[in-house]
């Protein structure tokens, strides 16, 4: 998430960073402004993404502060790591609620307006577990799973419409060295490297053909372009 801040903002779109933690808010706005050009609006919030109503409370804040959002990444996620008998239900309950049920809370913010308008772009960061699983990864997995169809089922959504205007794309990284991920002791290459079907391998997700850098372009090259996303 941060990353995808970086390069949007070096390429001139105002970004609108979203972390639960108020220190990690404060390190991504220094960080990403010192990076920003000189037209971009960098802006960081603390928001709790599994909270709807925050969600929709923020979103039309932003709406006042910045306007309408071009881009919008669904990036937020967390990972325990363990296996689904020692697994705790509370840590799970938080995986998907972060994971997965997050992003229908600020798709149901922020789509109605990018089908008026017919424009914009939302970006889901999956993963490859979510074609696959893997030891230890059963409950983040299924969230990356809700995740992926849950983009992918909008994404027909839109077409059905007829908005060709607004863009769907679904993102499955392979393991990124991130601090949940270094915090979960099953990310290893002999214990957590999903299976993943062959039909999927070394496929893009659905139909989503965009990179994550390839929305950060697009971003930047629309007139005072907004992107938000979690960090």
């Amino acid at each position: 998430g941060l990353q995808l801040a970086r390069r949007c903002a070096r390429l001139g779109a105002d970004v609108i960073i979203w972390d639960i933690q108020p220190e990690a808010c404060v390190r991504a706005l220094e960080d990403v402004r010192e990076l920003a050009a000189s037209s971009s609006t960098v802006v960081a919030r603390t928001v709790d993404v599994t909270d709807r109503e925050r969600v929709y409370a923020e979103v039309e804040r932003m709406r006042l502060d910045v306007g309408e959002l071009d881009v919008v990444v669904l990036n937020a996620g967390v990972v325990s790591g363990k296996h689904v008998a020692r697994a705790d239900d509370d840590a799970m309950l938080r995986t998907m609620d972060v994971n997965a049920l997050s992003h229908f809370w600020l798709v149901r913010a922020t789509l109605p307006a990018m089908l008026e308008r017919n424009a914009g772009q939302i970006v889901t960061i999956a993963s490859a577990s979510a074609l696959g699983g893997g030891p230890g990864l059963a409950d983040y997995a299924a969230s990356k799973a809700a995740a992926f169809i849950f983009a992918e089922s909008v994404r027909m959504e839109v077409r059905k419409a007829g908005k060709t205007g607004v863009t769907v794309t679904t993102v499955c990284p392979f393991f990124v060295s991130t601090v949940s991920a270094s915090a979960s002791h099953t990310h290893t290459a002999r214990d957590a490297t999903p299976s993943l079907p062959a039909s999927h391998r070394g496929a893009p997700c659905g139909e989503a053909r965009l990179t994550a850098g390839r929305a950060a372009r697009r971003a930047a090259r629309r007139s005072a372009p907004r992107a938000a996303g979690h960090v």
